[in-house]
């Protein structure tokens, strides 16, 4: 690893604060040059109306071959489909910062995701639109929002021309003339038919090419997050694919507290012809719309609230991320009183393959206990001769402490300090879990020393990914990928288990999602969490706010 890398420079450009099209190209180049084996060049996709170039940047540790790997799961991010909202290209560009920087600082997540993620950037997805701003206002405050189109019989090439990118996709195009408009000097101009427009088709090529898991476009203002479908109240969707949206959506809000739901839930309208509608319906994307900055900050925020809009979603463009790949949490713990000694519990786990992708076969889940109790394994579990030890688990929680306080994971309460096991970890092993799904593991038996007054044990599981994939079990993976028909079950991520994770008991830190070839020494803290063992109706201690 290398030595630490200069500050960057400030988050401005000379355009009121925000970057021109010629600086985010300058900034592109920068974390290329100071991150060549991570930030790829860019790559033309493209041309504007007006013959501008349509560039993308891929990311992630395979350069070389970033564009044309197939395996790793997908983000497609873009910024400036409407060419007034500036601050979309200053969030996208400090979410890349952040991981970036993370990861080579030794961040574990943001390595993880460098490492088994291919992240797609499209900065300036109208140039022609965000060139006339630059031109026609130069010190910042330009209000077109369409493309380079020629369309307004007012005047030529004013603020009116253009086509509403974000109308002109494919799915529901011209539904009604309230989610769109067929006046070419309308701000919501739809265009002339769906993907008239070489700007919309560059994203519709990359979506198709590069079967994103999700696709995120970052818009401006009102501090909410859009999903499928926006053209109409009515719109049929299934129950298992919105909940889908509706839960990926709330974990991704869970730090800025964006509102969430379809467009007329959160904005306020219905939109048609637009490109989440599109990218889902038609590739099965999960698909989202971030409008970043509040009432007050409109179209042009001042350059003091340049930095708190970047930072507000930059943890929403990670978790998405995350959630592109497998991911493994702790969905629900039960207890049950009355084992077979006195003043024993059992304790069930339910764990849930809560990404877009599934965990695969050989992953293991070990439990040891922190103070206060005994755990003895039942039929399913065995003691881990070759468990970490003690000291190694105090070593990953050290390093956890740094990024997310190891007394934050899950339930667990703040402030106890390092994890220590009193004996060794018992372990058990996950089953191949499809995407959206959940299994119960077998239950585990707590039991307080006789002498004992304390009725609280403190456990903390981990789990650790495979070291490789044995060839029975690729079997196993490729039938259960066969197994789906149609355009989204061939991804499998709407089929739903049971058991809905909690928020308070998800821990992306340490390591990101779990389903992912790995070193077999890797070690992740799945969840730290206090249970009352004695079967007394005492609340357990409220749960720290999720970090």
């Amino acid at each position: 690893r290398r030595g630490p890398p200069a500050a960057p420079p400030p988050l401005r450009g000379s355009m009121g604060g925000f970057y021109t099209t010629g600086e985010v190209r300058s900034e592109f180049a920068r974390l290329a040059s100071e991150y060549p084996a991570w930030v790829g060049a860019p790559a033309k996709v493209g041309s504007s109306r007006n013959g501008r170039d349509l560039w993308v940047s891929c990311v992630g540790t395979n350069q070389g071959r970033c564009l044309a790997d197939r395996s790793r799961p997908t983000v497609l991010y873009t910024a400036l489909v409407h060419a007034r909202e500036p601050a979309t290209v200053m969030c996208l560009v400090q979410f890349l910062r952040s991981l970036l920087s993370s990861a080579a600082a030794g961040g574990a997540e943001a390595t993880h995701l460098l490492a088994h993620r291919k992240l797609l950037f499209v900065p300036v997805a109208n140039p022609d639109g965000y060139a006339w701003n630059e031109l026609h206002r130069p010190h910042g405050g330009g209000m077109k929002r369409k493309n380079g189109a020629r369309s307004c019989t007012r005047s030529p090439d004013s603020a009116d021309d253009g086509v509403d990118l974000n109308r002109n996709f494919g799915h529901k195009f011209g539904y009604d003339d309230v989610g769109s408009e067929a006046s070419g000097c309308s701000e919501m101009w739809r265009g002339e038919g769906a993907f008239s427009e070489p700007e919309s088709r560059a994203i519709r090529d990359l979506v198709q090419t590069h079967a994103p898991e999700v696709v995120l476009h970052w818009h401006g203002w009102g501090n909410d997050v859009a999903l499928p479908f926006s053209y109409d109240w009515r719109a049929p969707i299934s129950a298992a694919d919105l909940e889908t949206h509706q839960e990926l959506g709330a974990e991704a809000s869970a730090r800025n507290h964006y509102g969430v739901g379809r467009a007329w839930e959160s904005v306020g309208y219905p939109v048609n012809g637009e490109a989440g509608d599109w990218s889902y319906a038609a590739q099965g994307a999960a698909s989202f719309t971030i409008e970043v900055g509040n009432s007050r900050d409109s179209f042009w925020p001042p350059p003091s609230r340049i930095d708190p809009i970047a930072a507000e979603s930059v943890w929403a463009a990670t978790y998405f991320a995350t959630a592109a790949g497998p991911q493994l949490q702790l969905g629900s713990v039960s207890l049950a009183t009355g084992g077979s000694a006195a003043g024993s519990t059992q304790l069930t786990l339910v764990v849930q393959a809560n990404g877009l992708r599934a965990v695969r076969v050989g992953h293991r889940l070990c439990a040891c206990v922190l103070r206060g109790s005994t755990l003895q394994a039942s039929s399913g579990w065995a003691d881990e001769a070759a468990s970490p030890s003690a000291s190694s688990l105090r070593r990953h929680a050290r390093g956890l402490s740094d990024e997310a306080g190891v007394g934050q994971l899950g339930l667990g309460q703040p402030g106890v300090g390092p994890a220590r096991c009193e004996a060794a970890s018992v372990c058990a092993e996950v089953p191949f879990l499809r995407a959206r799904t959940s299994a119960a593991l077998p239950a585990l038996s707590l039991s307080l020393p006789p002498e004992s007054s304390d009725p609280w044990a403190e456990l903390l599981l981990t789990w650790a990914p495979p070291a490789g994939l044995r060839r029975a079990d690729a079997r196993h993976e490729a039938a259960a990928a066969a197994g789906a028909a149609s355009t989204h079950s061939a991804r499998g991520w709407h089929a739903r288990g049971t058991v809905r994770a909690s928020r308070a008991a998800t821990a992306l830190a340490g390591g990101g999602s779990a389903g992912e070839g790995s070193s077999g020494g890797e070690l992740h803290v799945l969840n730290r969490t206090t249970f009352r063992v004695d079967g007394a109706s005492a609340p357990s201690p409220a749960p720290p706010p999720f970090p």
